[in-house]
């Protein structure tokens, strides 16, 4: 196969991201953010300003640290010193190649990867889970269906 055709069947993140996105937004308290954590059955979102720019992604383990450390009725946007920032996390575009988030996860010690356009807005994610369906679905050759 060609470089050409290599590069044209090749599954980007595009092809595998979500892109209805539960946001975060830093007048949410911290108790609204474990509330929708439960309600859409979710482990984590990304932190973003009115623009859709990244600013973070907060998980269940920085949660409850944030829960433990401002209390509930703590507003995010004032524990932002004890969120990784925005330009040190790990991101990726959606022409990236799908291989490159799977090589990420291998790597390091994430849960998501936000997903972003040229200014920094989120678009999508790209979950663990979302790498292990799209693994089983081209091993196997079959959609698994989505809950």
């Amino acid at each position: 196969m060609d470089s050409a055709a290599a590069k044209k069947s090749q599954v980007l993140i595009k092809d595998v991201m979500t892109t209805t996105v539960t946001a975060l937004t830093p007048k949410m308290k911290l108790w609204e953010i474990a509330e929708l954590f439960i309600a859409r059955k979710i482990s984590g979102a990304p932190l973003v300003d009115m623009g859709g720019r990244l600013i973070s992604i907060i998980g269940e383990g920085a949660l409850l640290q944030l829960l433990a450390h401002f209390g509930s009725d703590a507003e995010v946007g004032h524990c932002l010193k004890e969120l990784t920032p925005a330009d040190k996390m790990i991101s990726l575009k959606q022409t990236d190649p799908f291989q490159l988030a799977y090589q990420l996860f291998m790597k390091h010690k994430i849960h998501r990867i936000p997903i972003l356009n040229e200014n920094h807005v989120v678009v999508g994610l790209v979950t663990r889970g979302a790498v292990l369906r799209m693994i089983v679905e081209s091993h196997h050759g079959k959609k698994i269906p989505t809950p």
